[in-house]
This record gives C-alpha cells, structure tokens and sequence, in this order.
C-alpha cells in the first residue's frame, strides 16, 4: 500500500525506497568461502527494523515531492534569467524570516532580511 508519489522521489537514476530494499537484500557471496562461513545475515532478523526504516523513507518521500511541487508552483525557469520565485513566495519566505527572527529562532542574517524586504517592496507588496 506504498502511494505513487513515494516512488517518485529519486535519488539518482532510482527510488529512495529501491535504494533501501537493495541495501537490505539478502545476497549470496560468489565466494564459497565466505558464503560458507560468513554469509550470516538474513532479513528476516532485522524485518521490524527494515520496516521502520521504510516507512520513514516514504513519508520523507511523500512529503519531498510535496515540496518540490510546491516549488514548481512558486517557481519560473526562464532560459534567459534562470530560476525566479514567484512575488508571492518571496513575500512568504521575508514574513516566516520575521516571524522567526521576533521568536528568537536564527534563520538567515538581517543583512539578507533587509534585502528580502526591498524586494517585496520593489513588488509593491508590503513587507
């Protein structure tokens, strides 16, 4: 019962989750050697904890690609220009650093801050 969405996240060219179900995989050594005398892992000895493991790698998954298509929405690729934020989540971003800032939690530096605030200002929004 694993969403779509948490298959969409991509760590390379393969799923957060694929990723962890191949670390976790039972293999066999080529070597019979070690196959013989080393190969002692089973997942079944650490299932519960491959399942905890999993269930946070999908919803770390699910609430990425919630984010990121956030930022799709909030965001303009010009070939031209490059990334540009929409006025909207510019004015967002300046009022939770304010917000932040008053409640004493450090975000960004107030040089910054100020420059957030005559962007929104160049926008015509209030700051």
């Amino acid at each position: 019962n694993v969403p779509n969405e948490a298959w969409q996240y991509q760590l390379g060219s393969r799923s957060a989750l694929e990723w962890v179900l191949d670390q976790y995989k039972e293999r066999n050594p080529r070597d019979p050697t070690i196959r013989a005398h080393f190969n002692t892992y089973r997942l079944t000895h650490h299932k519960d904890q491959v399942i905890d493991l999993l269930s946070r790698v999908c919803a770390v998954s699910i609430t990425t690609m919630h984010i990121v298509d956030d930022l799709d929405l909030r965001t303009d690729i010009d070939p031209d220009k490059g990334l540009e934020f929409t006025e909207e989540f510019v004015a967002g971003l300046l009022q939770s650093a304010q917000q932040a800032k008053a409640a004493g939690i450090p975000t960004i530096p107030d040089e910054q801050i100020a420059e957030l605030e005559a962007v929104v200002k160049g926008y015509g929004l209030a700051p």
